[in-house]
Formats: C-alpha cells, structure tokens, sequence
C-alpha cells in the first residue's frame, strides 16, 4: 500500500511502476478519492499488485466522530497488505488551513495518524506492524540533497 500526504507523488509513483493508466494526476491534493490498484509484472512471471491510498490527513480520527475521512476509510483495506510504502515529499506540505510541514513531520504526523485510527478501532495487527520503505520523493529540486540530509539525521536522533 502506497500511504502518504496528499501530492506526495504516490499515483504518479504507482503509473511509473504498473500497468495501471489514465489515472488522474493533477496539482491540487485528494484527487484519489478510493483506492487505485496497479500491478507490477515482472518478466519471469512475477506479479506485485500495488494499491495508492487516498491521502491522509492529520487529525483526521479527532476530526470525524466516525472517521469519515476518505483517506481514513482507505486504512482497513490497507491493513491487508505485507508491506507498507510510506512516500513523503521531500518538500514537506501544507494546506491553507495547516501550517507548512517539512518531510520529517509530515512522516511523524503521518505515523502518529495511523496510531490514532489502531487505537480508535483497537486492531489487533496494523499496518505500524508491518514492514514499510520510505520512498522519499520530488527530489530534484536545488535544495532537495540538503533537505535529505536533514531528515536522514532527523530520522536517525
């Protein structure tokens, strides 16, 4: 499953990677409104089926009394994949109505999201259970190697 913050380049990440085609990819965020399942096919046979999640927001559980947001939903299908691919942009993200957040806070405000929803449905296993990559994204930027750097040491304290 492909999680992350909205305009991390996770359906751009799934269209390079699979077959899937003519998904909407734009510049404004939440175009991903359900699940987007592509698969990887290898040559000797070998298939991955791939699944880009709708974004996640913070304070997505406290927000919504049932946990209505889209993004949110999306988690229980999500918890039936082996791995988890967290994608974070390496320029961070924000909204109007949130402040700008740098790579490192959106994966920790990403992270702390998906606790709240194991906690508000106390899920016996959970996708923070399972193994995940970082796939660090849209870094070719000027500053992006620095930006890197930073959340490399970030990760590591």
């Amino acid at each position: 499953a492909l999680i992350g913050y909205p305009n991390s380049g996770k359906t751009s990440l799934l269209e390079s990677l699979t077959n899937i085609r003519n998904v909407a990819i734009t510049q404004y965020p939440f175009t991903t409104q359900r699940p987007q399942v592509g698969t990887l096919c290898y040559d000797d046979g070998r298939r991955i089926t791939l699944v880009d999640m709708p974004s996640i927001m913070e304070r997505a559980t406290a927000r919504s009394p049932n946990h209505t947001g889209v993004g949110c939903k999306s988690i229980r299908h999500a918890e039936r994949t082996k791995l988890v691919v967290v994608v974070l942009d390496i320029d961070g993200f924000a909204l109007a109505e949130w402040p700008r957040r740098d790579a490192f806070q959106c994966l920790l405000l990403l992270l702390s999201e998906l606790e709240k929803y194991r906690e508000k449905y106390m899920q016996t296993t959970h996708l923070l259970e399972k193994p995940f990559i970082l796939v660090v994204n849209k870094m070719d930027s000027i500053i992006a190697s620095l930006q890197y750097e930073q959340l490399l040491t970030n990760i590591n304290n």
